[in-house]
């Protein structure tokens, strides 16, 4: 059984380190302008050698200057179609979905042809659920939209408690006695824990929207300065190998693994 805990505290402090430029002073010798202008000359001469004779299209495709998104439309998506584990693909299909408003039936080019390589995308198949969950949802699919999110692995189910702290600066070290009962071995969902206010906090379930891949903290959780702690279970065997990760986007926070402090975000 695999163990995941998670506090968070919802004051963000940004730590920014700045490096000291260094101003080099020298000494000039004065010159002549007869010099000077040589220089410049020999200068733009050797410019004008180095200078390409067509300067390279680095953003926009040619298809694109000439007014022909589907071309580029169906390069790009052959691209992702020959290697759909490449690690380009995620920056592919970010350019895929800029494009198929301009493309008729582009939705449904993606849509016939993205899920089939599921199989050989590797570490981009989230990458790829994603996009055709997206596309459903537009589409006004809601089951397939349902069902592609379901595909994508995400933890539905949580337990939360919270806040604590008064000290903004503190709170994110300090070790309250939810913390102990989260990463324990067993969780008992039924005991509760003295606020600052000395008032009873007990756990409560937060539940993912299956139409969405977060999870958020109601305003009962959540306190300046102090901290909520959110835990979750997940079993499987040893055997199995399985590849998992947490995607947080949020305030200050500590996660555990297995109670052991996994890393920090502060």
């Amino acid at each position: 059984m695999r163990t995941q805990t998670m506090r968070t505290q919802t004051t963000r402090t940004h730590a920014m380190r700045t490096q000291t430029g260094r101003t080099q002073t020298g000494r000039t010798q004065p010159a002549s302008r007869q010099a000077l202008l040589k220089a410049l000359g020999v200068a733009l001469a050797l410019a004008a050698l180095a200078a390409p004779s067509q300067a390279a299209e680095v953003i926009f495709s040619r298809e694109l200057d000439r007014g022909q998104p589907a071309l580029e439309f169906e390069r790009l998506l052959a691209e992702v179609e020959r290697e759909p584990d490449d690690p380009r693909v995620a920056l592919l299909l970010s350019e895929l979905s800029r494009l198929r408003s301009l493309v008729p039936e582009g939705r449904r080019a993606l849509l016939s042809k993205l899920p089939p390589l599921l199989s050989r995308a590797g570490h981009n198949t989230d990458a790829i659920l994603s996009v055709v969950a997206e596309l459903y949802e537009r589409a006004g699919a809601r089951a397939e939209a349902l069902q592609t999110l379901g595909e994508r692995g995400f933890l539905s189910r949580f337990l939360a408690v919270g806040p604590f702290g008064v000290a903004p600066n503190a709170a994110l070290q300090t070790r309250f006695p939810a913390e102990g009962a989260a990463n324990a071995r067993t969780l008992d969902p039924r005991r509760t824990f003295a606020g600052w206010r000395g008032e009873a906090r007990g756990w409560s379930e937060l539940k993912r929207d299956p139409r969405r891949a977060v999870v958020t903290l109601s305003e009962s959780l959540e306190g300046l300065g102090q901290v909520s702690y959110v835990v979750t279970h997940v079993r499987w065997s040893e055997a199995e190998p399985t590849d998992a990760a947490l995607i947080y986007r949020g305030p200050s926070a500590r996660v555990w693994v297995n109670r052991a402090l996994a890393g920090s975000v502060d």
